[in-house]
């Protein structure tokens, strides 16, 4: 050993330019070699140092060479302008890393845990584990592709998930999103509980929630609107902010709240064509085709929770746990039986036919075998009128709804002949036999008499004829403002004995004392056998036209006499 080192000692005082050879057996050193390290039982050190130490070392020299004791540990070399690892080309590596360590791949972070671990920039967010893949982030959100959820911080508790490039692109806000396909839920900012399956599905959703579409371009349009749902390629909704609105078929296209579209529409949505609807076919022929083969003891069709006794075809709608005809209304096809062959029936809770449609067209309403167009029976005894269109009718009625009033009816006619029309049980019209009419009062006496006020939409009046032709005994009405000025106007009620309203203020005049004024506006009518007065106001009108006029001619000469005074006051003031 000692003649080694004075063999080293002696060799370093040659020249720069010689080469070195340190060994045992005095060979010399290799040609290619400035310094030929030579040893069967020994080795050399380079310095070891931690990689925080390696990385500390300032303006490294390239090639420079070191052992790293920590992991990832070995010998690193700096290649000019960065440390590389040297690793055994038969060793798996169990790190792959950068420079400075914080961003790598990690195969056993820990003793035989078999998790192949992925950090950037000194953070895990991924893992493979044992078949599972987990990203990991303080939002639980998972996004995979390209710009997916590029907008979301994955700081606040989302739980997004976006799959597909542009998937959920721009949220910012919403939670609890799942988006599978390219640019699906692309314009979500705040929505949440949305489910976007398919290229574009739910593209524009920018704040709507609790929305499901499926299928290309499913509720595309859908911006605000909540609930919604579309199933099949381009299944959309209408404009507006629906809720609870569902498309399903491909190009199916909604635009109410609270409605169902089932299928494409010619003309709508890009469809060129209807669809139709088949239960119990393959090949339905109409809007809906419901084919079923009737069995004896069972409904064909029941619309309830269990089935009928019943051999007839019967729609069942019920509430309850049976479907009898007597758990509900019904509509019943009965077809057996030479007296009952080809009737349709619409049943009451108890199972009787209210309503009843014959082969030939008859109707009978409480009546099971109608011998009319149109019969109506009635089946509760308590008087009542029925309703008969008969084609021959001794007593002349083509229409009769009530046979008395005490029944409540519409439109009566009483033994009198006299014909009532009436709502909420109170008479409202009247044409008496006479052929007078009464709107308001059972006992008109005049061919139109109303009690109450009357409208004339849009203003105007009610016209007579005035043509010059059709009139003779032509002079000048000459009352005016001396005759309007004695007028009293007043406010009243009716009394009973009047047979109107009695709460209901009116504005009127006094016939008796009208009748001393202008006696041509006041008439006597009989009424139960008493002379009663009463007003015509027409004249009233022409006479507030000579009163308007007289007060005009007035103020002319008014107008007249304070023009005067003026101009004899101007002269006064100029002298």
């Amino acid at each position: 050993m000692k003649n080694l080192i004075l063999l080293l000692f002696l060799t370093a005082g040659l020249s720069a330019m010689s080469q070195v050879a340190i060994n045992t057996d005095g060979s010399d050193p290799d040609n290619s070699a400035m310094l030929d390290v030579k040893s069967t039982a020994k080795g050399m050190l380079v310095p070891r140092m931690t990689q925080t130490q390696r990385t500390a070392i300032a303006n490294p020299a390239t090639g420079l060479l070191v052992y790293q004791t920590d992991i990832p540990d070995g010998f690193y070399f700096f290649n000019g302008s960065s440390w590389v690892s040297l690793t055994d080309a038969t060793q798996t590596p169990k790190v792959l890393a950068d420079a400075d360590n914080n961003t790598k791949i990690q195969v056993e972070e820990s003793a035989n845990e078999d998790i192949i671990r992925f950090d950037m920039g000194g953070t895990e967010y991924f893992l493979m584990n044992h078949g599972r893949l987990e990203v990991l982030n303080t939002g639980n959100s998972v996004y995979m592709g390209q710009s997916a959820g590029l907008n979301d911080n994955l700081i606040n508790e989302f739980r997004n998930v976006g799959i597909g490039f542009e998937a959920l692109y721009s949220n910012s806000e919403g939670f609890g999103n799942s988006a599978t396909g390219n640019a699906a839920l692309f314009s979500n900012i705040s929505g949440t509980y949305n489910t976007a399956t398919g290229i574009n599905a739910l593209y524009f959703n920018t704040s709507g929630d609790f929305n499901t579409g499926t299928g290309f371009r499913a509720l595309f349009n859908n911006s605000t609107g909540d609930f919604n749902t579309g199933f099949g390629y381009q299944a959309n909704v209408g404009p507006g902010d629906l809720t609870n609105a569902t498309a399903i078929g491909a190009r199916a296209r909604v635009e109410q709240s609270n409605s169902l579209v089932l299928g494409s529409i010619d003309g709508v949505n890009g469809a060129t064509a209807d669809v139709n609807v088949g239960i119990g076919t393959t090949t339905p022929d109409n809007k809906l085709d419901l084919l079923s083969e009737g069995v004896a003891g069972t409904q064909t069709i029941v619309l309830g929770i269990s089935s009928n006794v019943s051999k007839r075809p019967v729609i069942q709608f019920s509430e309850g746990t049976d479907a009898t005809l007597t758990s509900g209304m019904s509509i019943e096809y009965n077809g057996t039986g030479a007296s009952s062959e080809n009737k349709l029936h619409i049943n009451g809770a108890d199972g009787l036919p209210k309503l009843t449609v014959e082969s030939l067209g008859q109707v009978g309403i409480g009546e099971s075998s109608p011998d009319r167009e149109l019969t109506v029976f009635d089946t509760d005894g308590n008087g009542d009128a029925s309703i008969n269109i008969k084609s021959n009718n001794t007593a002349g009625r083509e229409l009769l709804l009530a046979v008395n009033q005490s029944s409540g009816g519409i439109i009566s006619m009483m033994t009198d002949n006299d014909l009532y029309l009436r709502s909420n049980n109170i008479n409202r019209m009247v044409i008496k036999n006479t052929g007078d009419v009464g709107i308001g009062t059972s006992s008109p006496t005049q061919m139109l008499s109303v009690n109450g006020t009357a409208g004339k939409p849009g203003g105007g009046s009610w016209s007579s004829f005035s043509d010059k032709r059709m009139k003779q005994d032509i002079r000048p009405f000459q009352q005016g403002l001396t005759e309007v000025i004695k007028i009293n106007p007043v406010r009243f009620r009716y009394n009973k004995l009047s047979g109107h309203n009695t709460k209901t203020e009116h504005v009127g005049v006094i016939a008796q004392e009208l009748q001393e004024i202008a006696p041509y506006m006041v008439s006597a009518i009989d009424k139960d056998g008493e002379e009663y007065l009463q007003v015509d106001n027409s004249a009233m009108i022409y006479m507030l036209i000579n009163a308007v006029k007289e007060l005009n001619a007035e103020n002319k000469h008014l107008k007249e006499d304070i023009a005067l005074i003026k101009s004899l006051l101007e002269i006064s003031a100029q002298k």
